[in-house]
């Protein structure tokens, strides 16, 4: 099997450093390419241009100095882990560069090829164990999309990149009616598949590079950006389209009251009966047509309540 090289980015001023750093890097027993920056701004350059599997940094360039390199490196790229190379010998400074973010600090002309390989290695596979940790508290349990925590941090990076790169973003929400209804009919766990099948969709619809998270309850939203520098078609809108592995299924007649809302009684309905005061706000603001409802919904009997009749999950035909 072959072991792919690891990718490196050294941001160091000095010259004879990098050639030093590179030169201990080519007799390491593992293959390595490493690309140079002699300041910061040049390295976030090649940060948003390249993919690397981690940095190291140099806490004294002619843009940046001190710690607070660490910090402005670790926002440009937090999902990289930073080993800090530094001839300044202190423990403070050390501990210090840790608790900004460094997964390592060492010293230069105090390292060889294998401790300097063994320490990048560490920090690479620190990295991985703490982001994993950090994703598991940025997960909805229910959906598996982002939650609310996740959608803050996430939304946040994806609109600097955004201004950075001079592309615009669109911030979308988006609201399920008629979860009540649902969850006093049928049950709570009818309605955390309407949730699942409702995320499902969501993902299916928007690009894995996009932030789609569940705010809480029946609330979503996305943070999308341009494509090209192009937004949506037409007016904007984003329509929501199933996966084509996903074949519409005949679903209970609630559904489409629920992700198709109308305004006023639909055909078949009892005149006396209304809709939710939501529901028809949400048909008023959005004016869209009404979906035809054969016959109002009536209870489940108790024992079908933890199985209600739609298919699991399905597309809405």
């Amino acid at each position: 099997m072959t072991t792919q090289p690891l990718r490196l980015l050294l941001i160091e001023d000095n010259p004879g450093d990098a050639r030093l750093i590179r030169e201990t890097l080519r007799d390491a027993p593992l293959s390595v390419e490493l690309e140079h920056a002699d300041s910061l701004k040049s390295g976030f350059a090649l940060l948003d241009e390249w993919r690397f599997d981690a940095v190291l940094l140099d806490l004294s360039l002619p843009d940046s100095h001190g710690l607070g390199t660490v910090s402005r490196t670790r926002q440009q790229a937090p999902e990289l882990p930073i080993v800090v190379l530094t001839g300044l010998n202190d423990e403070a400074t050390a501990l210090q560069a840790m608790r900004e973010g460094a997964q390592d600090y060492l010293i230069k002309g105090h390292v060889d090829s294998a401790l300097l390989l063994r320490a990048i290695r560490y920090a690479i596979e620190r990295n991985r164990m703490q982001s994993a940790l950090h994703a598991l508290s940025l997960l909805d349990d229910l959906t598996g999309i982002y939650n609310r925590r996740g959608f803050m941090t996430l939304a946040e990076h994806q609109m600097k990149l955004a201004r950075r790169r001079l592309v615009g973003f669109y911030l979308i929400f988006i609201d399920l009616d008629g979860m009540k209804l649902i969850n006093d009919q049928y049950g709570h766990p009818a309605g955390d598949r309407a949730l699942i099948a409702t995320a499902q969709l969501l993902s299916d619809t928007f690009r894995g590079s996009d932030v789609v998270a569940r705010m809480g309850g029946d609330e979503f939203a996305v943070v999308t950006t341009e494509a090209n520098g192009h937004g949506p078609p037409g007016n904007g809108r984003m329509p929501l389209q199933c996966p084509a592995s996903c074949r519409p299924a005949p679903v209970h007649q609630l559904w489409r009251r629920v992700f198709r809302p109308g305004a006023g009684n639909s055909p078949g309905e009892p005149a006396g009966r209304s809709r939710p005061d939501h529901v028809r706000k949400q048909a008023r603001q959005s004016r869209l047509p009404l979906s035809p409802v054969s016959s109002p919904p009536s209870p489940l009997p108790p024992e079908t309540v933890e199985n209600p009749p739609w298919p699991e999950p399905a597309c809405l035909p």
